[in-house]
């Protein structure tokens, strides 16, 4: 909950923000142009502020409660702040035509307003669940202590990737925004980044998992698999499916482990 909020307070300032710095590149009083140099740095500018503003929640959920570390925990934080960060400034941007109605001022086609809607309804906001769930997995990550293999090195246990990830993908949109493409390359170059932000995730969660340290388990005792309900050796991952332990909530972990299955008699 305090993410969602810290999400929603940050969202309406940038939303705010923006369209003072939107202004500023439009001509002066005088009708003489912008220069290249106050475009290209409000186009870098915008891109690195909207990400510090993205990770801003889990940042400050990380160093407010900085108690149990687990991986998918970090994952879920820095998702739900980056997709409330991400809504509420986006409605804060069309508060305006939600008050009174959609007004299409440059004449566009349908097919470019419905483009418009997919960019800014679909893509933008997978690709910031994506990169708010890489960095909060890394930023949750506790390193195993037992004698497992070391990560390799493309092993993605450190924020420092991630966070190197997230600023060139951000800073590859504000070359874009700068250059303004054809809407159909920009819809392209849109959807590319988002599916290119998932699979990133999707190795950060599996090298999290992997490396991370596990529960006190113990082996040679079973234990309830709440994804195949199979009876299984308590290990960090499912011997039948594959389900990592972690992807249960600890009171089930728990639970389980205090009741364990009990073979039937003879």
């Amino acid at each position: 909950m305090n993410t969602a909020v810290l999400g929603v307070a940050f969202g309406v300032g940038w939303g705010i923000a923006t369209d003072v710095a939107a202004a500023r590149t439009d001509d002066d009083a005088l009708g003489l142009p912008v220069s290249t140099t106050r475009i290209l740095i409000t186009g870098f500018a915008i891109p690195l502020g909207f990400l510090i503003l993205l990770l801003a929640p889990m940042v400050l959920m990380r160093l407010w409660r900085p108690g149990v570390r687990e991986s998918l925990d970090g994952f879920a934080i820095g998702s739900l702040g980056a997709l409330c960060f991400v809504s509420a400034g986006s409605l804060t941007r069309l508060a305006p035509q939600l008050a009174n109605g959609p007004v299409d001022d440059d004449g566009q086609s349908p097919i470019h307003l419905l483009i418009a809607g997919a960019i800014q309804g679909v893509a933008i906001p997978l690709t910031a669940a994506a990169v708010g769930g890489a960095v909060g997995a890394t930023l949750w990550f506790t390193r195993r202590t037992d004698a497992g293999r070391r990560p390799r090195w493309y092993a993605a246990t450190s924020p420092t990737p991630a966070i190197a990830f997230a600023v060139a993908l951000y800073l590859g949109l504000g070359v874009l925004d700068v250059f303004a493409p054809p809407s159909n390359v920009e819809t392209g170059v849109y959807a590319l980044l988002a599916v290119v932000a998932l699979y990133a995730l999707r190795i950060v969660v599996h090298s999290t998992l992997l490396h991370e340290q596990p529960d006190d388990a113990r082996p040679d005792e079973p234990m309830l698999c709440p994804q195949c309900d199979h009876v299984v050796p308590d290990l960090p991952f499912c011997a039948r499916c594959g389900v990592a332990g972690h992807a249960a909530s600890r009171t089930s972990r728990a639970q389980r482990r205090s009741t364990r299955p009990v073979p039937a008699g003879p």
